[in-house]
């Protein structure tokens, strides 16, 4: 597999610029879910920009979760963002020696004074069946799903309600918290059936969509194009801004890629893994599409 490059400037614009999961931010509720067009607004308004000494802390680990580097990377953004302030991350609230939730992170809008409790999930989740119910998505563990999922972050924006939370609100001098959640991914359909599959209820009309095949059914011809590549974990998020020239040695045909992968899912802890068709643009590798390829006994638990 080839080497990760990292790119966290293109990964920390995906973060906050890519459309959420599901378009809800319109329902009516008391939690934000906040609309591409804000985001958008947030990220020109930033004052981020590329250059060779971009890092982001805590993030250099190629086998770091990629929820944890999705976490951080929103982090990051709000801390150099000259309109916000991180007041703290990661809160754990507990009563009666029980753990009732984490929060993941906690700021303030410098030009109104207004505290937000920030929850965040990036989830790639592949439809096992032709519907939209939500419990018919499934993670490649597929315990995890998306219906699942939104109960949790539901239940964590909620924490601040709880008189514990009351309490750490008034010890770090906070009057009211608005909740706000941010629920990034992409949702894999089968293969044959990318152009016509049902999405999950409530989808954005911009949703990351990808496709999904079982190891048993990648073909593995020899002799056809070097155009795949397994995607590295940091490249999950989004395909990075790199030399297609840099990228070309590390190229597989169909054969390759099944021969990889089957080494991969010797270890049991994989279940799937992202593949992408690449090609070239101006001297520039450019991802055509995203699959992912899941073990031959997935959705099975």
């Amino acid at each position: 597999m080839m080497p990760a490059v990292w790119d966290h400037y293109t990964a920390m614009r995906w973060a906050i610029c890519s459309a959420p999961f599901l378009d809800v931010h319109a329902t009516r509720s008391s939690i934000v879910w906040p609309s591409s067009q804000l985001l958008e607004q947030w990220w020109t308004t930033s004052g981020i920009w590329p250059n060779e000494e971009f890092v982001v802390e805590g993030c250099e680990d190629p086998q770091l979760p990629i929820g944890r580097y999705f976490e951080r990377l929103v982090a990051a953004f709000f801390d150099r963002h000259p309109d916000w302030q991180v007041i703290d991350r990661n809160v754990v609230l507990t009563a009666d020696g029980r753990t009732l939730g984490e929060c993941d992170l906690i700021v303030q809008n410098q030009l109104d004074g207004q505290c937000f409790q920030i929850e965040l999930a990036c989830k790639y989740y592949l439809g096992a069946a032709p519907n939209s119910d939500w419990s018919n998505w499934k993670g490649r563990n597929v315990r995890d799903t998306l219906l699942s999922k939104w109960n949790k972050l539901n239940d964590q924006l909620h924490l601040f309600d709880q008189p514990a939370g009351r309490d750490w609100l008034s010890a770090n001098g906070i009057e009211r918290i608005q909740p706000m959640g941010f629920l990034k991914g992409y949702a894999f359909v089968p293969r044959h059936e990318l152009h016509r599959a049902k999405l999950p209820r409530w989808h954005h009309p911009r949703q990351h969509v990808g496709w999904y095949v079982h190891l048993n059914q990648w073909p593995h011809e020899q002799g056809s194009p070097r155009q795949w590549l397994i995607l590295p974990k940091p490249w999950w998020l989004v395909f990075p801004d790199i030399a297609f020239d840099e990228l070309e040695p590390h190229l597989l045909d169909n054969r390759a890629v099944d021969e990889q992968l089957h080494l991969l899912f010797k270890n049991k802890r994989y279940r799937g893994w992202l593949i992408a068709q690449i090609d070239a643009q101006e001297g520039r590798a450019i991802e055509v599409s995203r699959g992912m390829v899941v073990d031959n006994t997935w959705p099975r638990a």
